[in-house]
């Protein structure tokens, strides 16, 4: 045996790719795949058996105002047209307390009528 004839000496690796050891890191790697999902599977199933033998749950109690509404355009329809409707009549607000709503056009006429200034032409 020559020194420089040796591995080390040449500058190249000793071994070609050890199979052997490749082989082992692979196995070991696909069995921890398997193994994680066997127990994955397993808590999976342990889940599923649990919500099956859980009590069944309480009936839902409908939630306090305001809901969602599936189709609210009809709904807003109605409401505007009652605020419009409140805008532009007169009605009781109390009668008791003799509050009264008048519509909002007159209501402007008054204010501008009684505004201070309002006759010298709204100059002060």
């Amino acid at each position: 045996m020559n020194k420089a004839a040796t591995p080390a000496a040449s500058g190249h690796e000793p071994e070609n790719l050890a199979i052997k050891r490749v082989c082992v890191i692979i196995g070991g790697v696909f069995g921890g795949l398997i193994a994680l999902s066997l127990v994955s599977l397993s808590i999976w199933q342990g889940l599923f058996e649990y919500a099956d033998h859980k009590s069944p749950a309480a009936p839902v109690a409908i939630p306090p105002a305001p809901r969602l509404q599936a189709r609210p355009l009809p709904d807003y329809r109605q409401y505007e047209a009652h605020k419009q409707q409140q805008l532009e009549t007169y009605a009781w607000d109390d009668r008791g307390q003799g509050v009264a709503r008048i519509p909002l056009s007159a209501a402007m006429q008054v204010l501008t009528r009684d505004a201070p200034g309002a006759a010298n032409g709204g100059a002060e």
